[in-house]
């Protein structure tokens, strides 16, 4: 029992220690990245009390297009969730931002017909599933105020997929 109440506050004590740092954590839309289309973004320093150093980030993105042609129709849902791991080097309120991560990506189907593209012909199955993955790099600059406000990112993410990478992203 002496030693059940040693541990438990020994947890305590640390999970109080912990409590007491301030880490920096950001919340954030972005546009053509890593997630496609869009995707909402949380992201957090893993060193306290600064904002610059070794961080990480996790999102969710989705997309819902529809194409159809003269003989045909799909409707794609795409859902994404990239995780990346990333430095921020420098210090005030503008840093320059590498990062690497990878994605998974959910494609569900619904469609019929074939179509022709550049010279094949492609039969839609009726519906399906699929799943996969891909990677990507980050390099880019981060203008974040010293105290509260608003994130301002621009990037250069190109994608590391099984076809090779796609630069231009």
């Amino acid at each position: 029992m002496k030693h059940l109440i040693i541990v438990l506050l020994s947890i305590s004590a640390s999970t109080l220690a912990f409590g007491q740092y301030d880490f920096t954590k950001n919340i954030y839309v972005e546009g053509f990245g890593p997630g496609l289309a869009w995707s909402i973004n949380y992201d957090m320093r893993f060193a306290p009390d600064t904002k610059e150093g070794l961080g990480g980030s996790i999102g969710f993105g989705t997309l819902g297009p529809s194409f159809s042609t003269e003989g045909a129709r799909v409707d794609l849902r795409i859902t994404t969730i990239p995780v990346q791991v990333n430095y921020l080097f420098g210090k005030g309120t503008a840093a320059l931002d590498l990062g690497a991560g990878v994605s998974p990506i959910f494609i569900s189907y619904d469609g019929m017909g074939e179509f022709d593209f550049l010279g094949e012909t492609y039969e839609i199955p009726q519906n399906g599933r699929t799943a996969n993955a891909y990677g990507f790099l980050n390099i880019g600059m981060r203008l974040q105020p010293k105290g509260t406000g608003v994130l301002f990112e621009i990037n250069y993410t190109p994608l590391i997929t099984g076809i090779g990478v796609l630069p231009v992203w």
